[in-house]
């Protein structure tokens, strides 16, 4: 059971507020109503569970109260459990680390996704955050492409496959936060994604991540568990992102290590064309987007086929694609009903040299993959 400390009860209504049935138009200001309502109804140092049937029951009873005014606690609801400290107190919708060398925030209003990463100190994000389609998070797709516009499809995402994307959907909606947990150095997180061309549809799979920052690197584990029951798509084969990263258009310059045909170890190259998709094999596993000074954010993971960039190979893309700048490792996979995919990345802050020789250290260290599917072709 995972509790929280009577001081967070900002983090219970963040979960509260993913369970009700109408979404709010201002969901900060939603939870803020919540929290008033607890703290009426249940007193400041209530302290709660964080298991569904609590939170379902919250989500009821507060719905039950906005709408006729009501104030009939269910004292079973309130947990008196031992205290569990939490340094996340500082914005609620958002869990942190800082190592004074990097500083993380995943946003729990976009299903735990990576919302910031900079250097310590800085304040400056170098993930875009403009839409359900950005941060840095898991998404997948199966299945051919559908016309469910009879059901609630979003006509500009018609036809879609089988997209559980961990933010949220097209049309806005965000993910729904299933657990979350936290300890001086690590982020625990799991959602149950929206499909991103259904309005409100929740898929049927989870995705966890676990989150620590070691120096100059943040380390992120994902997982994710499919576990479907209807027989709407057929299985096929997808460039899955392991993840996707969408980053600021200040970073408008890609490199990466490319394999040709007269230089399998890679050769060092770049481009500017953000849009344009390019897709390449990297020996050394990495791919980096800078400013215009070399300095930025790059991905390393172990065995991916191939890097891909460029907005155009996004299929969650803004409406202005010039303003994000999009980055990807990808794996060939057919995901069926029942398919875990588990891997780990990490991302490393700093010069083109200096995330390059990241790689090709991370490289030497490892002697066997990081990455398991019951679905690699």
């Amino acid at each position: 059971m995972t509790t929280f400390r009577n001081n967070h009860l900002y983090h219970v209504a963040i979960c509260t507020a993913g369970r009700l049935k109408k979404r709010p138009v201002d969901e900060f200001e939603s939870v803020n109503k919540i929290i008033k309502w607890l703290i009426q109804t249940f007193g400041s140092e209530a302290n709660f569970s964080l298991e569904e049937s609590t939170l379902d029951k919250l989500a009821k009873q507060y719905e039950h109260w906005e709408c006729c005014n009501e104030k009939k606690p269910d004292n079973n609801l309130i947990k008196r459990i031992q205290i569990v400290d939490h340094h996340n107190s500082v914005n609620p919708n958002k869990l942190q680390l800082n190592n004074g060398l990097l500083h993380l925030k995943v946003d729990l209003t976009a299903g735990g996704a990576i919302a910031y990463l900079g250097e310590s100190g800085t304040g400056r994000n170098l993930v875009n955050t403009s839409h359900s389609g950005s941060y840095i998070q898991q998404s997948y797709f199966a299945g051919e492409p559908l016309d469910r516009r009879a059901k609630g499809q979003a006509t500009n995402c018609s036809p879609w496959g089988w997209n559980p994307v961990q933010a949220g959907d097209a049309s806005g909606n965000r993910s729904k936060v299933l657990n979350f947990k936290t300890t001086e150095d690590q982020i625990y997180i799991k959602v149950q994604p929206l499909l991103w061309d259904m309005k409100g549809e929740l898929a049927q799979c989870t995705m966890e991540s676990w989150f620590t920052l070691s120096e100059s690197a943040a380390k992120i584990r994902n997982r994710f568990s499919i576990k479907r029951t209807d027989n709407l798509w057929n299985e096929v084969s997808y460039l899955q992102e392991m993840p996707a990263l969408s980053l600021i258009k200040e970073l408008g310059h890609i490199y990466s290590c490319r394999r040709t045909e007269t230089n399998k170890d890679g050769k060092l190259f770049s481009t500017t064309d953000t849009e344009k998709a390019l897709f390449w094999q990297n020996p050394e596993q990495w791919v980096a987007a800078v400013d215009n000074c070399g300095w930025g954010l790059g991905v390393y993971i172990k065995d991916a086929e191939v890097f891909a960039s460029g907005t155009n190979c996004n299929p969650r893309a803004g409406r202005s694609p010039e303003s994000e700048i999009y980055i990807s490792p990808r794996r060939n996979m057919r995901l069926d009903k029942s398919t875990v995919v588990d891997y780990e990345y990490d991302l490393i802050i700093g010069q083109v040299e200096q995330i390059r020789n990241y790689a090709i250290n991370q490289c030497r260290k490892i002697d066997q993959p990081l990455f398991t599917s019951s679905k690699i072709l």
